[in-house]
């Protein structure tokens, strides 16, 4: 196990990475993408207790998750070996490798 006594001293010999997403100015605070998607996806939980918000996302993903599995049931049912959307992100990513 590797113990750091000084955190600046650690960060200081990190490389340094830039993203596109980096170059610019700023306003506030800087966060990813999927915090923003999280944020997005949580809007009307943000505001509500701690009980009710736990409750209110984990209904989100079973409901998520209930509807992926009626589609690939009904794409079994078909016959089919792979669901839409699992198709449609092969396809995009052969055609993205010929390019």
């Amino acid at each position: 196990m590797i113990v750091v006594e000084d955190v600046h001293t650690c960060a200081g010999t990190a490389p340094v990475q830039r993203s596109i997403a980096s170059i610019g100015k700023r306003y506030g605070h800087n966060t990813s993408n999927l915090v923003e998607v999280m944020n997005k996806w949580m809007l009307e939980e943000r505001r509500m207790c701690v009980l009710d918000l736990l409750h209110s996302l984990w209904s989100k993903c079973m409901d998520l998750h209930f509807r992926q599995l009626q589609e690939a049931k009904t794409e079994d049912e078909k016959g089919a070996i792979l669901t839409k959307y699992t198709t449609k992100l092969l396809q995009e990513s052969m055609d993205h490798a010929l390019v």
